[in-house]
Formats: C-alpha cells, structure tokens, sequence
C-alpha cells in the first residue's frame, strides 16, 4: 500500500523529515524556475546526502536506480490525480500532482 508524503507549492524550497519504512530521512525539495520543474535531495537524519538533484517526474521509479544500503526499502514515485500526463509544476504540485511511497 502506497503512502502519500505531503508536498508543498507555496516555497521554492523547503525540507522535512519523514518516515520511510522503520528510517526517518530528511528530504530538501526544490523548485527551478527556468526548467519549471522540482528536485529532490534524498538525504539521512542527520542531513547527509544519499541522492541529490533526482527530478520528481512522473512514471518513473524514483529510487529504484540507486545503489545505496542507506536507501529505504520501498519506492518513491510521482502521480498526477487528475491528468496522467501533466508533469508537476509550480501550481499542481503537492495538489494534484502527489509523492507516493510503496515499502516493498
């Protein structure tokens, strides 16, 4: 079962903490003006990069690339709720267009 992390559009750049499986990490969104397009720093508690710059695209497996022992066992992915084939951007973003988190 998939699990929603909240997303905000309202700053171009903010970080939280979250629980994924039995690990908390700290994520750091960011948004690009230029590309209209948001980021993610995947990062440990304690503020230490795991995986930087990943874009937070829909249909793609967020994490699945990456060969960390660090990582969650799980996955992180992108839907859009109301069209399929609109990417996130600065309106959509945390609204229609959410970050799901799938423990495997």
């Amino acid at each position: 079962m998939a699990v929603e992390i909240p997303l905000r559009n309202d700053i171009p750049s903010y970080s939280f903490r979250v629980d994924l499986g039995i690990t908390t990490y700290t994520l750091a969104i960011h948004y690009n003006a230029r590309m209209d397009r948001w980021t993610m720093d995947f990062k440990t508690e304690n503020n230490e990069n795991i995986v930087t710059g990943i874009p937070l695209l829909l249909g793609t497996s967020l994490l699945r690339r990456f060969q960390d022992e660090r990582l969650p066992n799980g996955d992180l992915y992108m839907i859009n709720i109301e069209n399929e084939n609109v990417e996130g951007n600065r309106d959509n973003f945390g609204t229609n267009v959410k970050l799901l988190f799938e423990a495997t």
